[in-house]
């Protein structure tokens, strides 16, 4: 069991609590549905728009990403299967979370032994407080834009009349304007933290935007403080992280070359490889594109042809999906981190906000469970007026016995 000091040197500690199987698990198996299902609506959103798939392969492979120089090509179908699979990602990531932030939880409580199907189980079981609510905070803030852009469109036209109740009423359109900016600040509040809420307290929608609510406003600097240690553990983390899986892959590119003979053929595999890699993104600006190029190994670069035989190639596609494994394997590691450091950072906030320790509450079970306990109970007691007639029936028994020895 890792004991807390509940201070901001707890904070430290997400890359000790991040760095666990059972967690970049959670986070890498998060991740892969996450691109699956978002590939694959993507490329119907494209196909919608009567744009053939073979040409989104030529230019994103497995992730089609786009960006503002292709996005225009959307029709209405394509826009909103679009903004399906985006919902979609986004719900698998508040799930991920959720159940990373419960290993955690339960690692904290003194739990080593949390299965990764019972983390998800959770997730999927609270999933309403992680993802309604930032998407709870969108709407208001979408509402009351819209109710703006009503009132300049409608009261604005009234002649002469529309500009004085506009002048009449400024106070209350800044007002509401600034309340805007406040619930977006929540807004980002809630999507670093509602997870951590959820598999901490299991609160529902509600709870968990009083919790986003209450921490902001009773401690703002303490939040952001402590979120910016967490973001600078997770970036340090990760990149050290990266730098092992990468140096791992040299080596063994470069063992497996050394005897690998005049065909090549570790070369070519590995060349077919990084065809199916996503190319570089695209930048209107050369520095960036300058950035990428130089920051990714040049053996992980995007290759443009597929060569040598039916092997090669095929062992190139398999080589690829590794690629994108350890990728996943990265961002993976990053949500671990991140989700563990979440889950300090609020069983501390809410130890110095309302002194109670979330580590000491008991932990209850889920309805179903006790729906089973209560029916195995039920099941194995025996009713009062059965029990009574069993015990009348042993006594009838020993009785007649008694009499049949005195005969």
């Amino acid at each position: 069991m890792i004991k807390l000091r509940f201070n901001w040197m707890d904070v430290f500690s997400a890359a000790r609590l991040g760095f666990n199987g059972k967690k970049i698990q959670i986070g890498t198996i998060g991740v892969f549905l996450c691109t699956v299902i978002y590939s694959l609506l993507t490329y119907g959103a494209f196909w919608a728009s009567k744009t053939k798939p073979i040409e989104v392969w030529r230019t994103f492979k497995f992730i089609p990403i786009p960006h503002p120089f292709n996005i225009i090509n959307f029709n209405v179908w394509g826009w909103i299967i679009w903004a399906v699979g985006i919902l979609a990602v986004f719900w698998i990531l508040s799930v991920t979370l959720t159940a990373i932030s419960k290993t955690t939880y339960e690692q904290l409580r003194g739990d080593d032994f949390y299965e990764v199907r019972e983390a998800f189980k959770f997730g999927i079981k609270y999933w309403k407080g992680s993802f309604l609510a930032p998407i709870t905070l969108i709407i208001f803030i979408a509402i009351i834009i819209g109710l703006g852009v009503l009132w300049g469109w409608w009261i604005g036209r009234i002649p002469y009349g529309g500009q004085i109740l506009t002048a009449i009423f400024s106070p209350f359109l800044f007002a509401a304007a600034l309340f805007v900016i406040y619930l977006s600040v929540i807004f980002f509040v809630s999507l670093i933290i509602s997870p951590a809420v959820v598999a901490t307290t299991k609160s529902d929608t509600f709870d968990t935007l009083f919790e986003n609510f209450s921490i902001i406003n009773t401690q703002t600097w303490r939040f952001a403080l402590w979120e910016f240690i967490v973001k600078a553990t997770t970036c340090i983390g990760t990149f050290i992280f990266g730098f092992f899986l990468k140096n791992s892959l040299t080596v063994m590119h470069r063992a497996l070359g050394i005897l690998q003979g005049p065909r090549q053929y570790i070369e070519t595999m590995w060349n077919n490889a990084r065809f199916f890699l996503p190319p570089v993104p695209a930048f209107p600006f050369t520095h960036v594109d300058d950035f990428f190029a130089r920051f990714l190994p040049v053996m992980l670069q995007p290759h443009n042809l597929l060569m040598g035989s039916w092997g090669d190639k095929v062992g190139g596609f398999l080589l690829g999906l590794f690629f994108y494994i350890l990728g996943f394997l990265v961002i993976g590691f990053a949500l671990s981190m991140w989700s563990a450091g979440q889950t300090v950072i609020y069983t501390v906030i809410v130890k110095m906000k309302d002194e109670k320790n979330l580590l000491e509450q008991k932990e209850e079970l889920f309805e179903e469970e006790l729906e089973e306990e209560n029916l195995d109970v039920s099941v194995e007691k025996p009713a009062p007026e059965e029990k009574k007639g069993e015990n009348l029936k042993e006594k009838k028994t020993s009785e007649d016995a008694e009499e049949g020895k005195k005969e």
